[in-house]
């Protein structure tokens, strides 16, 4: 700004201090020069040494705030390489950027998985929340709904992502930062078990990730937009979404998207009493998967309900085995779930009815009322119900039948 002001060229003002491709970076925020530097383009610019350094402090750290809208894995080292920023928290005198630096380290923890020190920064940006404008509101809650996304608590981030969209109509944002949120905001009424909601949001966020050209995004928002419209029982458009997901899978060549799209394959089939397909479809993801982490407990659980469901017991076992090896404890309560699943369908095959019953009625359904997992509930307590009833346990049966119709009827309400 100050440069055109003056009616210099990059190479102009460059001349004898920097090349102009260094000048350029500093111009846009890519890089922070030495103090040495920064003198000389003042002098030869003529400007006060404070004004010039504050405007070079912002855009920096709009640049790093902007790569927070990438994907976690493809992020340049800009977002981890924070001493820079660090330096010039502690050097501005714009208390509001400095805020919206400290609000942005919620993130940056969330995304390095440094989940207790997220959590430090929340409880020191409480403190002075009351005098938040709309901008450092619009970031902490939406940095607030990523946190309680990470720690499993669905219902809570919702909300937290909702007061975000209500700060967001009084800021000018671009149009990534809109589609984060929008995305963002299908994923957590995905979860909520809203599909209507679901496919309203994302399908703004596809729109827009179309007009950027972010093609993983566009594929996740498919991948969304397929599992909304299965829970709504429009099965073909669901299958459309998937197959357009594997297709973007191809062209940037992503395994992880191409591996969510056969999973979500799978899971359409197997809901559709297509077992068979639903197995061929798990085993492009698993079959030559020589290691698995915790967070492929989830996809195996559904993988071992399909296997069960297509009386292969004993391939059922197997799977089992192998994402109990590799179960740890987690805050996340969707891996405790799919941990207390699995050991539930373990006691099915291998009928050991006690364990069972303790498993069904002490731990998995009471959690899954907690946390108004309404389409896991019914299925779990009619499990429990036939089961006894085949014992001849009526009463306990009849408990446990009327709590799946409660469930079921919660889910229509939904």
């Amino acid at each position: 700004m100050y440069r055109k002001n003056k009616g210099m060229t990059q190479g102009e003002l460059a001349n004898g201090i920097v090349s102009v491709s260094y000048l350029s970076k500093i111009e846009t925020g890519q890089i922070i020069a030495s103090e040495e530097v920064i003198v000389l383009l003042t002098n030869k610019l003529g400007i006060v040494l404070d004004d010039f350094s504050e405007e070079h402090h912002t855009k920096a750290c709009r640049n790093w705030f902007h790569q927070f809208l990438l994907i976690p894995s493809e992020t340049t080292n800009t977002i981890m390489d924070t001493n820079e920023i660090r330096n010039i928290e502690k050097e501005t005198k714009n208390k509001d950027l400095k805020t919206l630096i400290n609000i942005h380290f919620i993130n940056y923890y969330l995304i390095k998985k440094e989940i207790s020190a997220a959590e430090k920064q929340i409880k020191k940006m409480q403190k002075i929340s009351s005098v938040f404008n709309n901008e450092q509101n619009y970031y902490f809650y939406k940095f607030m709904g990523n946190f309680c996304w990470k720690k499993g608590k669905n219902k809570e981030s919702l909300n937290h992502y909702l007061k975000a969209l209500e700060f967001s109509l009084y800021l000018d944002q671009d149009v990534l930062e809109k589609a984060d949120l929008h995305y963002i905001l299908g994923l957590a009424y995905s979860k909520a078990r809203k599909p209507v909601s679901a496919i309203e949001y994302t399908e703004k966020a596809l729109a827009q990730y179309k007009e950027q050209y972010f093609l993983k995004r566009c594929g996740q928002c498919h991948i969304t937009l397929g599992i909304s419209y299965r829970r709504t029982y429009k099965y073909p458009e669901a299958e459309r979404h998937y197959h357009a997901a594997l297709r973007l899978s191809d062209i940037i060549d992503d395994l992880n998207l191409r591996n969510l799209a056969h999973l979500n394959l799978a899971y359409l089939y197997s809901s559709t009493s297509q077992s068979e397909k639903a197995i061929a479809q798990y085993l492009k993801c698993f079959g030559k998967k020589g290691s698995f982490v915790t967070s492929d407990i989830i996809p195996i659980t559904q993988f071992v309900k399909a296997l069960h469901k297509a009386e292969r017991y004993e391939d059922a076992l197997q799977w089992i085995q192998v994402a109990l090896r590799v179960a740890r404890e987690s805050e996340n309560i969707t891996i405790r779930m799919n941990i207390l699943e699995l050991q539930v369908y373990q006691c099915l095959i291998e009928q050991t009815d006690d364990v069972l019953e303790n498993k069904l009625s002490e731990e998995l359904i009471p959690l899954l009322r907690k946390e108004e997992e309404y389409a896991e509930l019914a299925n779990y307590s009619k499990i429990l119900s036939d089961h006894y009833s085949r014992k001849f346990k009526y009463k306990q049966a009849l408990h446990y039948e009327r709590l799946a119709t409660l469930a079921y009827s919660q889910m229509i309400d939904l």
